[in-house]
């Protein structure tokens, strides 16, 4: 069978078609691929600070905390930490508390502390620490001796994207010796008359902690 010249054509056009819409989808999963390693997500899992045998010993110290496993499997970026404190259902205070270098897919942990200041009943003595990574410390105004307190924990675990904030733990007192809890922690810190919350993320940035000492 012998094909005219429009015949020709029209086979050539087709095949051209067929060609870009093939190298169209090529690129396509390649960038998606490229984007979801560009986009690593920060997995976090509830953890208690305190477990196995040395569970016991919490009762005895006087501190309040929480912590949460986190694994990433980036490099090249920074785990951050920021605390948050409100009072009257509005954020008073918001710092940066610790920033890790991640040089290695992370399989960690974020911890947080808060223990009365022996020289001061008016502040508490905040410890993060970031295993393996570092710790720093600082301090913060503590709520009046008279409220209830109640922690402020995650539920499940989850992911979180890059660039993203998530609360690992916090603390909510309330007046008349009352203690609430909500699923929500941002909920339960908006409800109470005093809350501090811990945040972290993976993003940009430096080494870096709050008022270390």
């Amino acid at each position: 069978m012998v094909l005219s010249e429009g015949g020709e054509n029209m086979i050539l056009r087709r095949v051209s078609f067929l060609f870009i819409i093939g190298f169209s989808l090529i690129m396509g999963a390649c960038s998606e691929e490229s984007s979801v390693k560009d986009n690593q997500v920060l997995h976090i899992e509830p953890a208690e600070l305190f477990r196995g045998d040395a569970a016991i010993l919490e009762p005895h110290l006087g501190i309040n905390g929480g912590a949460a496993k986190v694994t990433y499997e980036g490099d090249g970026k920074v785990l951050k930490t920021k605390y948050e404190l409100w009072e009257n259902g509005k954020v008073v205070e918001e710092r940066d508390s610790l920033a890790v270098s991640i040089n290695k897919p992370l399989d960690g942990e974020v911890s947080v502390s808060l223990k009365e200041e022996p020289d001061d009943e008016n502040q508490f003595k905040v410890t993060v620490a970031v295993t393996p990574g570092g710790s720093a410390r600082f301090s913060i105004p503590k709520f009046n001796e008279n409220y209830g307190y109640s922690p402020i924990r995650m539920g499940n675990p989850f992911d979180v994207a890059e660039g993203e904030e998530a609360i690992i733990w916090g603390l909510s007192a309330h007046k008349n010796g009352t203690r609430v809890y909500f699923a929500n922690p941002e909920k339960q810190a908006h409800e109470a008359d005093w809350a501090f919350l811990l945040k972290i993320s993976v993003g940009e940035g430096s080494n870096r902690s709050a008022r270390n000492d």
